[in-house]
């Protein structure tokens, strides 16, 4: 729609992890998160994505540590 996005969230197993943040000079956002801080077995990560008019998109990603 022309409209970028305005927020990233990232949750594992449904908990908020650290905000990403906006790299301008990159043109991309930037997340970071230590995997040990999880307990050892499979994990959901789910990615939610906002625009300016709301619209949102979910990616859930399987991981396993």
């Amino acid at each position: 729609d022309g409209i970028g996005v305005t927020r990233v969230e990232l949750l594992l197993d449904d908990k908020p992890l650290p905000a990403p943040a906006y790299q301008p000079a990159l043109g991309y956002w930037v997340g970071y998160w230590d995997a040990r801080t999880a307990a050892p077995g499979p994990h959901r990560l789910t990615i939610r994505v906002a625009d300016a008019a709301n619209n949102t998109t979910i990616q859930n990603l399987s991981l396993t540590r």
